[in-house]
């Protein structure tokens, strides 16, 4: 967790004020002024111009696309709806746009109405559309009149399936007749939401080219989302930090609430359903900025180290933007997404104020953290402008919103990258500062960590070959023995080299013990352990004690003629050993099995243990004092 400081109280509290004096300033400027100048230009042009005919629009010569705003005539319905009474109406009831054509509409409750003549529509080798290029409308119904005769009528609508739609396409497409008759489109258009008409007539190469440059960079920007997303989710698992997941779920909100805004949510996924798309765009428009105020305050650890202003304005939009997303779908769609809209614009200027602040206190991770606020906010206002027609409406200003977004989550990923980087410094430094103290520590207690640690290694070497030893006749257990025997199977194996076995039992040892007792007995297993060693000469030979008077040799690297060798000097050697306490005396023989084999299969170990423990089986039942051996690789056994 990263600790902020800063330099002093008076500072921090001056810094506060004049930097929430200037955000609240702005903050005013936009909610007042914007609005006006918003309806100012919507109803300064849409003044009264009385037409004297109708609208008379050519498309012998279309170029792709012709703009109907300049030309396009427009009546609001206020008393009523029909078809025939609108088309009833005087022409001097009906207006244009003024300059520079804006195709906001502002906002009302009626119908509003838009009319116009086209003519040439028979000298096109291709089809040609009337396009209302802007999804987000509730009702539109179209009215094709040719010799003052309806011929055509076309139902579309976020309110309405999709499949009433007469074009199977994200926006809306109304096709022409081809006839040399001048035809009378008559628009009706309703909605909740802001009345935006960027009403054109189109060719339909132009709309499939236009539909695969916007695929294209829709596979862009999705790309870019999807990127930040999946990698900031992969370090999220990794540190659990909120602060991530509240990220990726504003990357997720900002990347659905352009594809919904976009068309795409209605046409792909709910096309069926007719109140659901408002629905999503009121939750989706509530759920981006309320994600964002929280990673906010939850990147920079306001909670912990803001003021109280800081904590009051976070904790006010986050209420604010839950109370919303909650009931936002109870209330008008329209009031809904203006104080959604209103909201979150006041969120973009909190967040830029917050980096400013942050970062000129110091905070380094907060400098990226403000110009990304910085960045979204100059799009947004671009968008806004390009929306109310206060400058030329073009197709990257439709969309500076999405551009914008993408640049800011870029620039939020960075600032996570720097947050890290900052956060590793103060790790360092800490680690360097509790190095530094381990060592002046450790060089007071050298000495003595010294002298405890040679006394835990001998401590430790004894414990070990008391686990590895046999107690009483000091040769490897049986325990040990296995590990031993294992790893020299294995060397064998892959070497290719000659792995012999010695299974030693001594003769009438039972007799021994019942005779003279276990004190006597143990003896003489010291005694045989002590001569089995004694004819073992190469380091690489191995003793153990198998169990009770048996006893193991594995000679590594040793063909069956050196194993019998080696035994038969083991034999000898017992059978003149004579084991005395001072009180009574006894000499003692064994029998022993031998197995030889160059291993072909790991799993053959078993096997040969097996068959030296039957090779000491036939000695004892040859007689004793005896031999046995085979050699498993060639099958060949030989006294």
């Amino acid at each position: 967790m990263i600790i902020h400081t800063f330099a002093s109280k008076p500072r921090f509290t001056t810094i506060t004020h004049a930097a929430w004096k200037l955000a609240l300033l702005l903050s005013a400027v936009c909610f007042f002024c914007a609005p006006f100048a918003c309806i100012a230009n919507t109803h300064s042009d849409t003044a009264k111009n009385p037409a004297r005919d109708i609208a008379n629009v050519d498309v012998a010569n279309i170029d792709n696309i012709i703009n109907l705003i300049p030309s396009v005539e427009y009546q609001e319905s206020l008393e009523t709806t029909e078809f025939d009474a609108i088309r009833a109406l005087p022409n001097e009831t009906w207006a244009t746009r003024q300059p520079p054509y804006s195709s906001n509409f502002g906002r009302t409750n009626h119908a509003l109405w838009f009319r116009a003549t086209v003519t040439g529509l028979n000298t096109n080798d291709q089809p040609i559309y009337l396009r209302l290029n802007y999804p987000q409308h509730d009702k539109i119904d179209v009215y094709l009149v040719e010799n003052e005769q309806l011929i055509k009528y076309y139902q579309a609508g976020d309110t309405r399936r999709f499949s009433v739609r007469p074009v199977d396409h994200r926006t809306y497409l109304f096709p022409f007749p081809k006839t040399p008759s001048p035809i009378t489109v008559y628009l009706k258009l309703q909605s909740e939401g802001p009345l935006l008409i960027p009403l054109d007539i189109v060719e339909k190469s132009y709309v499939e080219t236009a539909e695969k440059n916007l695929f294209l960079a829709a596979g862009i920007y999705l790309g870019i989302l999807l990127i930040m997303f999946f990698y900031n989710a992969f370090i999220y698992v990794i540190l659990r930090d909120s602060a991530y997941l509240l990220y990726i779920l504003y990357v997720a909100a900002t990347g659905f609430l352009q594809f919904s805004l976009s068309g795409f949510g209605f046409q792909y996924l709910w096309p069926e359903s007719s109140d659901l798309n408002n629905k999503v765009m009121i939750f989706v428009a509530t759920l981006m900025p309320l994600a964002a105020i929280g990673f906010v305050y939850q990147f920079l650890k306001i909670r912990s180290v803001g003021s109280r202003t800081d904590n009051f304005i976070g904790n006010f939009l986050l209420l604010c933007f839950g109370v919303l997303l909650i009931g936002g779908t109870l209330i008008p769609y329209g009031i809904a997404m203006s104080i959604s809209n209103t909201l979150s614009f006041f969120t973009v200027i909190v967040g830029f104020y917050i980096g400013v602040k942050y970062w000129y206190l110091g905070v380094k991770s907060a400098r990226m953290f403000a110009i990304a606020w910085l960045v979204y906010l100059v799009f947004l206002v671009w968008f806004l402008c390009d929306l109310v027609g206060i400058i030329s409406s073009t197709t990257t200003g439709h969309y500076a919103l999405a551009i914008g977004s993408a640049i800011e989550l870029a620039l939020l990923s960075l600032a996570f990258a720097d947050r890290m980087n900052v956060e590793k410094e103060l790790r360092i430094k800490a680690q360097i500062e509790v190095l530094n103290v381990q060592i002046e520590l450790n060089k007071s207690l050298d000495h003595k960590v010294r002298e405890r640690t040679d006394e835990l290694e001998q401590v430790n070497k004894r414990l070990e070959e008391i686990s590895i030893t046999d107690a009483l006749t000091q040769v490897f257990n049986r325990r040990h023995f296995d590990t031993l025997y294992k790893n020299e199977y294995q060397r064998a194996y892959r070497d290719k080299l000659p792995l012999a076995l010695l299974m030693i039992d001594v003769d009438h040892f039972k007799s021994i013990n019942d005779t003279h007792g276990h004190q006597f007995g143990d003896l003489c297993l010291e005694e045989i352990a002590t001569c089995i060693t004694d004819k073992i000469r190469r380091p690489p030979d191995i003793v153990a004690r198998y169990g009770g008077e048996e006893f193991v040799v594995i000679l590594p690297n040793t063909p069956k003629e050196g194993a019998l060798l080696v035994a038969e000097n083991i034999r000898q050697h017992l059978e003149e050993t004579t084991v005395s306490d001072g009180y009574m005396s006894q000499s003692m023989t064994a029998s022993i099995g031998l197995s030889v084999e160059i291993p072909s299969q790991l799993g053959g170990r078993e096997s040969l243990l097996k068959f030296a423990d039957t090779m000491l089986y036939d000695a004892k039942h040859g007689g004793r004092n005896t031999i046995r051996a085979i050699d498993v690789t060639s099958h060949v056994s030989s006294k």
